[in-house]
């Protein structure tokens, strides 16, 4: 969005500034080869006609286009992503759950009901979200 934003802010400078009735401004605006500026402050070549100008337009509208077509496709995915990610939460909190069984043959910690009972009340609750209702919680 930022880029889009430079491509915008800068056609419409160019567009702006083309019509300029400063000559020094004019010169360095709308510069050709031949006039090129030499001030060491400006470096690089900043001759500009019009093509460039129409050229600069259409690529930023096809990148707003592809922009919005990005955007829209994942708004159109945004809900069997988020139904995707849920159940992924909720198999890790399952597993973790049976993790603090201690019944695992390479389970490295003891048995610890606490967190049996925290990791399964915590997949039951991520199962129980639902995407309709929009809600946020933080639970503690």
């Amino acid at each position: 969005l930022n880029t889009l934003r430079r491509c915008n802010i800068a056609v419409r400078w160019r567009v702006l500034h083309r019509r300029t009735s400063n000559a020094k401004y004019y010169s360095i605006v709308c510069a050709t080869v031949e006039n090129a500026s030499t001030d060491p402050k400006l470096e690089g070549n900043f001759a500009v006609n019009d093509t460039h100008v129409v050229s600069l337009i259409l690529l930023t509208s096809q990148l707003e286009m592809q922009l919005k077509d990005s955007f829209r496709d994942l708004i159109q995915r945004k809900e069997s992503i988020w139904i995707g990610c849920r159940a992924q939460a909720s198999t890790m909190m399952t597993d973790l759950a049976e993790y603090f069984k201690g019944d695992q043959t390479l389970a490295r910690v003891s048995r610890h009901d606490g967190l049996i009972q925290w990791f399964g009340s915590m997949a039951g609750e991520i199962r129980d979200l639902a995407y309709e209702s929009g809600d946020h919680f933080t639970v503690t």
